[in-house]
């Protein structure tokens, strides 16, 4: 499937950086014929697919799915390759019981390159219905900041601009914020999925940092994209009621059982496994919303004055609660600390964060009004203006008082 929309001209309130730039999602499916639909799994870790979107992943597989699930992170926890290697063996057995195959088969391996970067791909036998991805980046552990073992590199400081790249645990490949996007882009196009499942993008929900940072590459990589996308929360499950029993429960606690094989820290034995908040994870299975839009949303229309932006249909690359991108446009000129209700911002984005606007004829833009956030302590430094024919014009640092540039 392929998605296109316009993109001309964008004014911001509070983009670090702009872009505006055509989107193309789509591509052959690089899985096996015959399958009934295509589905797409991004998670940070091995076992989060299985602990947190399971049983919606067998049910699919068991209705004729092919499925590709992306490994973000290796998964490492500083302890090294012996235990990220064998842990990588873990997802195999756990898709392999699922199929109906011996956790114990061996899977087919290839290694393959997306938007110019290197990874390892693995495909289960008989049929080739499920494709493995692993894109071995340093696990950022609970505190985010990542390990001694791999340079203090995470997914969440790569995100929110304290480190420029971080570079796969096997020396693989290096990527910035943006080629961490574009790779994803890849993948998803490279699939072609009728459904994308990610891990729960918005702030404050008791996860893992690396949930969260997957969560939110995983739904910029998808921006544009119109199939369906299902978020699922993390951690913070054990708060609500068990919701997944009888037999359903039976097969996630086999597919588990698999992976625990090849994870000691998962469960300590495998005979009392799996135990306590593991335990109480597997019982649960809870969709999230998504954090932000995926597609562009109309501004405050009608409107028929000289102002453009107001009739736009508006994308970010993400967007704080409360402070969504529409407000950007929507010709009130304010900010925090004034009014913080009125602006548009990033969720904890700095350098790369983007605002699209898009609409469904071309139009005539003579001029472009920016403005930064009314205070001293935010500024906006510079950005750039890119347009539908990749043409681009470079934005100097906004006026530091919320006036207009």
């Amino acid at each position: 499937m392929t998605h296109r929309y316009r993109s001309t001209v964008l004014p911001s309130l509070l983009a670090l950086g702009i872009v505006l730039s055509g989107v193309t999602l789509g591509a052959a499916s690089a899985q096996a014929t015959g399958c009934s639909r295509s589905i797409l799994t991004i998670v940070a870790h091995q076992d989060d697919d299985l602990l947190f979107m399971n049983p919606d992943i067998e049910n699919e597989l068991t209705g004729g799915a092919c499925a590709t699930t992306v490994f973000v992170t290796a998964g490492d926890a500083g302890a090294g390759a012996t235990y990220w290697e064998e842990r990588e063996q873990g997802p195999q057995s756990a898709y392999a019981t699922m199929l109906g195959l011996s956790p114990s088969i061996i899977w087919d391996t290839q290694p393959t390159t997306f938007s110019g970067h290197s990874m390892k791909v693995t495909i289960s036998p008989e049929g080739g219905m499920v494709r493995l991805i692993n894109m071995r980046l340093p696990d950022g552990t609970l505190s985010g900041n990542g390990t001694p073992a791999t340079g203090h590199q995470s997914l969440r400081l790569l995100r929110d601009g304290s480190i420029s790249s971080v570079t796969a645990v096997d020396g693989s490949t290096t990527y910035t914020s943006q080629q961490l996007i574009d790779t994803l882009r890849s993948i998803i196009a490279d699939t072609d999925p009728d459904t994308v499942r990610v891990q729960d993008a918005r702030p404050g929900q008791s996860d893992h940092p690396d949930h969260l940072a997957a969560g939110q590459y995983a739904l910029e990589a998808l921006a544009g994209f119109t199939g369906t996308v299902q978020a699922y929360r993390g951690y913070n499950v054990v708060q609500n009621a068990a919701n997944v029993a009888g037999t359903e429960l039976t097969r996630k606690t086999a597919t588990l059982l698999a992976y625990a094989e090849h994870d000691p820290y998962l469960c300590a034995s495998l005979t009392d496994c799996p135990a306590g908040t593991e335990a109480l994870w597997n019982e649960r299975q809870y969709p999230a919303p998504l954090a932000y839009p995926i597609v562009p949303e109309p501004g405050p229309a009608p409107y028929n004055g000289p102002n453009s932006a107001r009739n736009a249909a508006v994308l970010a690359s993400s967007q704080a609660p409360g402070q969504e991108a529409t407000k950007a446009i929507d010709s009130i000129i304010s900010g925090w600390p004034a009014n913080g209700t009125a602006e548009w911002s990033t969720n904890s984005q700095r350098t790369g964060a983007w605002l699209q606007l898009h609409w469904d004829t071309p139009q005539t833009i003579d001029r472009v009004y920016l403005y930064d956030r009314p205070n001293n302590a935010d500024h906006i430094t510079g950005a750039t203006l890119t347009f539908s024919d990749n043409t681009t014009i470079p934005v100097p640092a906004l006026n530091n008082d919320g006036s207009a540039t």
